[in-house]
């Protein structure tokens, strides 16, 4: 009679199905890791990305604060805008707060957030202009709304040692404008004031725009009303004035 063949198939054998195990296990943790990236690296990416996603709308919400004045016309207006006129200072200065601006108005009555465009850039001069007749709202306008350089600091010192120089007697009032140049980033222009006893002058004014609002550049000496120049007439101005 055979013998029955006892003999174990290699394929049953204990350390073969373990290490078969293994090798299936080791290939789906490679498919998984393929898939995945690896549970140790994954969270890097997410809080790196939070990071900064985060940033840029931090910083948007920080340049452009409340002030969200929507653009107009890029053209420089050649009639007069309408809008509303408030007393700053001893001056009259243009409002319009949906439009142009101001759209904000401190507690001492700095007026900012004026809108990108060449309405906005003329709102923003003539109600600069209004605080120079004002040594408090002056103060505020040169540390908020001005242009760091020279200028700026020149006319700081001089109102902090002799505030009467600076401001003289406010004894002027819009009387119109003409823009000199227009770029979206700089605005030139020339304002013309009716001069208490003097009759008219212009009144040069540069604006540089600046992350939500535009900012006054001085001349180097800060000498803002020295820069006066007699004007026989309006001619080549749009007559403007609230007085």
């Amino acid at each position: 009679m055979t013998e029955p063949d006892n003999t174990t198939s290699p394929f049953a054998r204990h350390g073969f199905i373990a290490a078969a195990v293994v090798v299936a296990l080791v290939i789906v943790a490679a498919v998984v890791l393929a898939f995945t990236g690896g549970d140790d690296s994954a969270p890097a990416p997410q809080a790196g990305g939070t990071s900064t996603t985060a940033a840029p709308a931090t910083s948007a919400a920080a340049d452009s604060g409340d002030c969200d004045q929507p653009e107009g016309d890029q053209l420089p207006p050649v009639a007069a805008p309408v809008n509303d006129w408030e007393l700053v200072g001893k001056l009259v200065a243009p409002t319009d707060p949906e439009a142009a601006g101001p759209g904000q108005v401190t507690d001492e009555g700095l007026r900012t957030c004026f809108a990108h465009d060449p309405t906005g850039a003329l709102f923003a001069a003539v109600n600069w202009l209004a605080t120079t007749s004002d040594a408090e709202l002056l103060s505020a306008a040169l540390q908020d709304v001005t242009a760091p350089g020279p200028g700026r600091d020149a006319m700081s010192s001089k109102l902090a040692s002799d505030p009467v120089a600076v401001i003289g007697d406010g004894g002027y009032q819009l009387a119109g404008f003409t823009f000199l140049s227009y770029t979206g980033e700089v605005a030139m222009m020339n304002l013309a004031v009716d001069v208490a006893g003097s009759g008219q002058a212009a009144f040069p004014m540069t604006l540089q725009w600046s992350g939500s609002d535009w900012l006054v550049q001085l001349p180097a000496d800060g000498k803002v009303l020295a820069g006066l120049q007699p004007l026989r007439s309006l001619a080549g101005y749009v007559p403007w004035s609230g007085a």
